[in-house]
């Protein structure tokens, strides 16, 4: 029986699991949010806070499917350019009454590359 790099990766919450980025993702710059794809194909926000710190988040607003991608990057915050709702970018706790979480990842720089681990 054969077994993918991805089976130890360890699963986070509602079966999010770890990511893997390749050595060569394009890294944002402080302030900035870019897309990105992990080894395996899947999208997701990586974004740069102004004090230098990497945070990753899903790439779609849980609300309508908006790429956030493209939202804004306010302090801790990511900004839906959609409805402006506001997600905490570490937490994913929205800053509205009644808005869903927004899936989120802690950054773990080995190497030269990063893994995403669901916070």
């Amino acid at each position: 029986m054969s077994t993918s790099s991805h089976d130890a990766l360890p699963q986070g919450p509602v079966g999010r699991r770890a990511l893997e980025l390749a050595s060569d993702v394009p890294l944002p710059e402080a302030g900035t949010i870019v897309e990105v794809t992990a080894v395996d194909g899947q999208p997701v926000c990586l974004a740069r806070l102004a004090g230098g710190e990497l945070t990753a988040f899903e790439p779609r607003c849980p609300h309508r499917g908006v790429p956030l991608c493209h939202g804004v990057l306010e302090g801790e915050q990511v900004i839906c350019l959609e409805h402006f709702w506001r997600w905490q970018v570490r937490s994913g706790q929205p800053l509205g009454s009644g808005h869903p979480p927004l899936g989120t990842y802690r950054v773990d720089r080995q190497g030269q590359r990063l893994r995403l681990l669901p916070a």
